[in-house]
This record gives C-alpha cells, sequence and structure tokens, in this order.
C-alpha cells in the first residue's frame, strides 16, 4: 500500500491501481475494468468457457482498442457488455474481498474525483513502480476516475440499476452521473462496464 496525503492506493492483481480516502472502509478502482485487465484474465484463467469465439463476440458489442489510443471513442479502452457471472469470474480471478461498487461507494468516487484529477502527477509517481503501461499513460492523459464522463457501471444494488454518465459519443445525455438509472440491459449491455472494490 502507497499513501499520499488524505489517499492510499493498492494495486490488484492486473497492477491496476485501487484508491482509499480516509474513512473510507474499501479500495475501489481508478479506473472501470478495462480490456487490458480482462485479456490478463483471459489470458491466465480463460480455459474452455472463456475461448476466442467468445471473446470475438464480447468484442461486437464495444470493439476492441489499443491502450494507446486513449483519445477520441474512449469508451473501447473499458470492458463492456458483460453478464454477471462472467464479472463474478473476474472478481474471483482479481482475489478474495473483490466485487461490485455499492452506490455509496461509488458516490464517494464521485465526491472526490476532482482532488484525484488534480493529483494526477503523484498517482503516476506512485504507481510508476508497480503498473502497466496503459495505468500511467491514462493517469498522464487525466482518464482517472472517469465517473463524470466515461460509460455506464454496474453497481452492487441490483441488477438493473447503473450509475455514471457515458461518454456524450457513446450516447448523447445531461444526466447527472450519480443518479441510477434503469437500463435495457439487452439493448444497451455494450455500454454497461463495471469497477471494482476490495474491502
Amino acid at each position: 500500500m502507497m499513501v499520499y496525503g488524505d489517499y492510499s492506493i493498492e494495486f490488484d492483481r492486473t497492477g491496476f491501481p485501487l484508491i482509499q480516502f480516509e474513512g473510507w472502509k474499501h479500495f475501489i478502482g481508478l479506473f472501470p475494468v478495462s480490456k487490458y485487465q480482462f485479456e490478463r484474465f483471459l489470458a491466465e484463467e480463460g480455459g474452455s468457457r472463456y475461448t476466442d469465439e467468445w471473446y470475438r463476440d464480447i468484442l461486437k458489442l464495444n470493439p476492441r482498442r489499443s491502450w494507446r489510443m486513449a483519445y477520441g471513442k474512449i469508451w473501447k479502452l473499458f470492458m463492456t457488455g458483460l453478464d454477471l457471472d462472467v464479472i463474478d469470474d473476474f472478481l474471483n480471478y482479481l482475489g478474495f474481498n473483490y466485487r461490485l461498487p455499492t452506490l455509496d461507494e461509488w458516490k464517494a468516487l464521485f465526491e472526490v474525483s476532482d482532488v484525484i484529477e488534480e493529483s494526477s502527477s503523484h498517482l503516476k509517481k506512485l504507481c510508476s513502480d508497480r503498473s502497466p503501461e496503459p495505468v500511467l499513460s491514462w493517469i498522464e492523459r487525466g482518464l482517472c476516475p472517469l465517473v463524470n464522463e466515461g460509460i455506464f457501471e454496474r453497481i452492487h444494488e441490483n441488477d438493473v440499476s447503473f450509475v455514471g454518465k457515458p461518454f456524450h459519443g457513446l450516447l448523447p445525455n445531461t444526466w447527472d452521473p450519480k443518479e441510477p438509472k434503469k437500463v435495457n440491459i439487452e439493448k444497451g449491455i455494450g455500454m454497461i462496464g463495471f469497477r471494482v472494490v476490495r474491502e
């Protein structure tokens, strides 16, 4: 664990950072789960269930993009379109006590998002020895925590409510990111990603 001012940083199995502010009982991902992370899971744990063919079908909803292309259609960097059972497998891959955030945990991240954005140079230093190159590049470009403009994110509360304000290019909107939205899963699953919490 690394400490800077009011927050601490830990790293998941893929080297992606999770942040905890003073008073929180959890760490939450600085980014929604990326395709980079998910592909590590596929390479290490995919087995017979998560085949190349299965992944190609998932990517039809939100095509893959190089992590170096962190501009324009940024949502293509992040994993969307997964059913809850697949998300559970990914969370188990990360380790003990990983889960989706609650609405209150997500809102707490939103409340400190300006502080996170303003401390990007310190975040990059904290992550420089532990995180893969995409993390450092995305922090430098100001792509965390992506709560005010990003993708829809699943929350722990129930199966039909999502939070976040999707990138305007993904879905034009003027929504309040903290207000849970109902989404028709069948039509909108390609826009729905997730973030991890470790208790």
